[in-house]
């Protein structure tokens, strides 16, 4: 008994002891956790990379946190002027915009590559005359800036329509740009004044622009637009909620290169739904791959030139809310946009196509051959349950057709 009890005190002591040397060692490493500056000793690829979700004002300031943190904004590949909303007094709103912007671009390392810029505009919009307080030579010297730099992607946000465009700053400027070794470029309220049947003009970013995103973007002054002819290498497209200001327009897409096209709602700046019956669109790109649009309703597409088309989605918004004299016009459309789309290979249709499919007279529909003559797969999307007989034996005549 005594043996065992002796055991048994040797082995509390022993876990005390383990016990107490482990808390020592766990407090020893929490201290040097503690006093061991983790982020400082990360490589600069990977410092710039988590100072690519901030602004560029919050970069500068943690300079602050440390010698190694000093110049580490000097040298970032993606600069954002995003977001950025100062209200102090009139009088200097100007300078303080002018002055953070320039003043970042002109401080960092010129040697250091820049892969996206972004200038969110919104941050000169002055409060209390709702107007932007920029002038021509901020803008000047910004691009110029993006000019003499290697700058891979430019995004730019202007203002919605309802408040004054800076357009005695940026427009004539920009468009046509001179932007030389951009290759993406995103543009968001901006108003592209163009006289009728105008071609942008010949220049180095109508040769290096690959890329084109264009949000909120207003086209004006002509009933024939083709302003994308000189983009002579573009390869993806992206209009979203683009503006016009005539009804009975021809809107050309002119694009040798173009592989994917994004449409997403086209609109009139006096109307508050969208205008797509009114609207002529042409298309020629001889190598889209991909298109996607998303409209209120179908519309007139009066020519178009896509031979080597894969991909094609179609998705429509207000088919079902429509009077029956449009709804019969619609369908006319819809049967031609089908038409001009004949090439694709997988389709994806909404439930308002079927809806508007409905309307056809059973005897026309079968008259009417199903024009997807390379058709591979067809999907409906927000499928309807409820597809009246001639619809789907519509589809189906395709789907033996091509067995």
């Amino acid at each position: 008994m005594e043996f065992d009890d002796e055991k048994q005190k040797n082995e509390h002591d022993l876990d005390e002891n383990l016990a107490t040397n482990f808390i020592a060692y766990d407090d020893q490493l929490s201290k040097t956790a503690t006093s061991m500056d983790r982020l400082s000793n990360l490589p600069d690829c990977i410092l710039h990379h988590i100072l690519s979700y901030m602004n560029a004002t919050y970069c500068v300031r943690t300079s602050v946190l440390s010698k190694r943190w000093n110049r580490v904004w000097a040298s970032l590949p993606v600069i954002k002027f995003e977001g950025l909303y100062f209200n102090p007094r009139p009088t200097r709103r100007r300078e303080y915009f002018r002055d953070l912007v320039l003043g970042f671009l002109n401080g960092r390392d010129h040697h250091a590559p820049i892969n996206y810029l972004g200038l969110d505009l919104s941050g000169a919009y002055d409060l209390d005359s709702h107007e932007y307080d920029l002038d021509e030579n901020f803008a000047t010297n910004f691009l110029a800036y993006v000019d003499s730099h290697d700058i891979q992607h430019l995004a730019m946000v202007f203002s919605p329509s309802h408040k004054k465009m800076p357009a005695e700053a940026f427009p004539k400027t920009l468009f046509p740009c001179q932007l030389q070794s951009v290759k993406t470029l995103d543009l968001k309220y901006y108003d592209h004044h163009c006289p009728s049947n105008l071609e942008l003009s010949p220049s180095p970013a109508a040769q290096t622009l690959t890329t084109l995103r264009l949000h909120h973007c207003g086209f004006w002054g002509g009933n024939s637009l083709d302003p994308f002819a000189s983009f002579v290498n573009l390869k993806e497209l992206y209009l979203h909620s683009c503006r016009f200001d005539h009804l009975g327009i021809t809107f050309k897409i002119t694009a040798p290169q173009l592989v994917r096209l994004d449409i997403n709602l086209f609109k009139h700046v006096c109307m508050r739904w969208g205008f797509d019956d009114s609207l002529k669109l042409e298309i020629w790109a001889p190598k889209l791959q991909s298109f996607r649009c998303y409209l209120n309703c179908p519309i007139h597409l009066s020519s178009l030139h896509l031979p080597v088309l894969e991909n094609l989605e179609i998705k429509f918004m207000h088919a079902s809310s429509m009077s029956h004299y449009t709804y019969f016009k619609s369908l006319e459309f819809l049967m031609n946009m089908f038409e001009g789309f004949h090439h694709a290979q997988s389709v994806k249709i909404c439930a308002n196509t079927i809806v508007l499919l409905r309307l056809a007279k059973p005897a026309a529909l079968e008259r009417r051959p199903f024009p997807f003559t390379r058709l591979k797969t067809l999907t409906i999307m927000d499928r309807d349950d409820n597809i009246p007989a001639n619809v789907m034996a519509y589809f189906l005549r395709t789907a033996l057709w091509h067995q």
